[in-house]
């Protein structure tokens, strides 16, 4: 899956994940679309 990583600088990169258990303060979240 496509994960939105925001950085320690404020940057966002989008990478390649595996899906994985949740840790705490993680959220996983479902996009229909974006534009």
């Amino acid at each position: 899956m496509k994960a939105a990583v925001v950085t320690q600088d404020h940057q966002v990169n989008v990478t390649e994940k595996t899906l994985r258990a949740l840790k705490h303060g993680e959220a996983l979240l479902k996009m229909e679309c974006c534009g």
